[in-house]
């Protein structure tokens, strides 16, 4: 992020835990977020679809657990509820918060592989527009 401090790069994708300082302190100018929604923190910054860009994919970032295949159902919905709880707890939405994370938690595992999946369908077709190719 230095280069872009110093003028150096004139335009950077970056999470907003590591810009806040700068943009609070106006060294960076914010064009928008890429959530869904307003950053409660910054509620006069755009999103990216108020900025006039595509609706045709999401870019921001997410987290999620993951288990192996086959992994029996009751298992997995115990491991969902647990995580679900764990998440919900008030200490935890203060972290996310300290950390410009806006909270969304699935209500299901079924409901976390569709998003899932609907990511890759979303990354598939950036990199079919761009023509990307990966070099091994």
């Amino acid at each position: 992020m230095q280069l872009l401090y110093e003028g150096s790069v004139h335009y950077a994708y970056a999470p907003a835990v590591s810009m806040v300082g700068p943009m609070r302190d106006g060294k960076v100018r914010t064009l928008f977020v890429t959530g869904p929604t307003r950053s409660p923190e910054f509620p006069d910054v755009p999103t990216h679809r108020e900025a006039g860009l595509s609706d045709d994919y999401d870019i921001n970032a997410w987290v999620g657990l993951f288990a192996p295949p086959g992994l029996r159902a009751d298992v997995l919905k115990t491991v969902h509820a647990t995580f679900t709880a764990a998440v919900n707890r008030p200490e935890i939405g203060d972290r996310y918060k300290k950390l410009f994370m806006q909270q969304r938690v699935s209500a299901s595992p079924a409901e976390f592989k569709k998003y899932v999946d609907s990511r890759i369908d979303d990354y598939r077709l950036i990199v079919e527009q761009a023509k990307l190719k990966v070099d091994e």
